[in-house]
């Protein structure tokens, strides 16, 4: 499970404890459940420091590990990597949350978002 994570940079006081949850969240279902249907997450923290270009850099580095979904935490990473998880091999699903609090979960190549709250 590859987390894009800005540890640093001009948002690390953000980052640090969304990039710190996201982390105890995996250890906990490892810890707690054996992982999902007993499969332990392997996760890689990969470093953009919020910056587009090293997070499309991370996602090109972690893709051919096989990752079940990436959550890319920036709009900017985001945007660039739904045309390029369209045509990727295995289509890597991407997740994440508009500012405005619309969830939405995109397979790769769709931009749709639920209305609903």
């Amino acid at each position: 499970m590859p987390l894009l994570v800005y540890r640093t940079g001009p948002y690390a006081p953000s980052g640090i404890p969304i990039a710190n949850a996201g982390s105890d969240y995996f250890n906990l279902l490892n810890e707690r459940d054996g992982g999902i249907n007993g499969v332990k997450i392997v996760v890689e923290e990969c470093e953009t420091q919020y910056d587009t270009k090293q997070g499309v850099e991370c996602y090109e580095r972690l893709k051919g590990k096989g990752p079940l979904i990436v959550n890319p935490y920036s709009t900017g990473i985001a945007y660039q990597l739904v045309p390029k998880a369209a045509v990727d091999k295995g289509r890597r699903p991407l997740d994440g949350l508009r500012h405005d609090g619309c969830v939405r979960r995109r397979r790769a190549g769709s931009l749709g978002c639920s209305t609903s709250r």
